[in-house]
């Protein structure tokens, strides 16, 4: 048997907050397998940004268990990519100083890091940008930016909680496609939180539907949509009946 790259067992988490309990998740249940695109919706304050911190170990649950490739969380990880909403790019430093940073911190020389940088570069479309700083990037260019340094914390499982979320809608959908040729090229495992439908049945192997807070999952719909994906497939029959659903 196969062992998830993710396994979250019945997860449940409650705040104190202005001197009362305030639970947001309840008895969470979901598994990403590995290579697989999973994609997580609901309302705003369901508690799905609270679980992607747990799942590197940031936030502990009150209950419940977090698998990694196998392994219980316990602690804080770094064997995860973690990217929030914002890109937390550094504005004093360079898109080539930005992304080398975790190799940096993971031990590498400055030479190694850089030339490891520039050599994905294109990969990323920010061959010839690396000396910019972020207030000179576009916004799809900072998440690109900020994807990539995430990569370089974790080829192998990403986090990303509504990475397009600010971006304008023409720049979302050419990210969105962008992502999937990242998908591709590098087969990580990846926990998507969106609030976009659309978004979540174009990226996404499975779907899972939390409901308002506490959160707790009441659909879990598998994609089987054809790979690769290009724009075209969100007018067919069968992306519009998983609309539907």
């Amino acid at each position: 048997m196969i062992t998830p790259a993710i396994l979250v067992d019945n997860i449940s988490k409650t705040y104190a907050y202005n001197e009362e309990n305030m639970e947001v998740l309840r008895e969470v249940s979901l598994t990403v397998e590995k290579g697989q695109f999973v994609s997580i919706l609901g309302p705003s304050g369901c508690g799905k940004s609270t679980l992607l911190k747990m799942i590197p170990g940031l936030v502990k649950p009150d209950s419940g268990q977090i698998f990694l490739e196998g392994k219980i969380i316990k602690g804080p990880v770094t064997k995860v990519g973690y990217m929030p909403q914002k890109d937390l790019l550094a504005p004093w430093k360079t898109v080539m100083d930005n992304i080398a940073l975790p190799l940096l911190i993971a031990g590498y020389s400055r030479k190694e890091a850089y030339q490891k940088v520039k050599d994905l570069l294109p990969a990323f479309e920010l061959e010839g940008f690396e000396n910019h700083y972020p207030h000179q990037l576009s916004g799809g260019m900072r998440q690109r930016a900020a994807l990539m340094r995430t990569i370089f914390i974790s080829s192998e499982v990403l986090l990303l909680d509504e990475p397009f979320a600010a971006l304008d809608a023409l720049t979302r959908e050419n990210m969105q496609e962008w992502l999937l040729g990242i998908l591709e090229k590098f087969g990580p495992s990846i926990l998507f939180i969106t609030h976009s439908i659309d978004e979540a049945i174009f990226l996404s192997d499975k779907v899972y539907v939390f409901s308002k807070r506490p959160g707790r999952i009441v659909l879990e719909q598998e994609i089987n949509l054809p790979r690769p994906r290009n724009r075209s497939i969100v007018t067919s029959d069968i992306f519009i009946n998983y609309k539907k659903i």
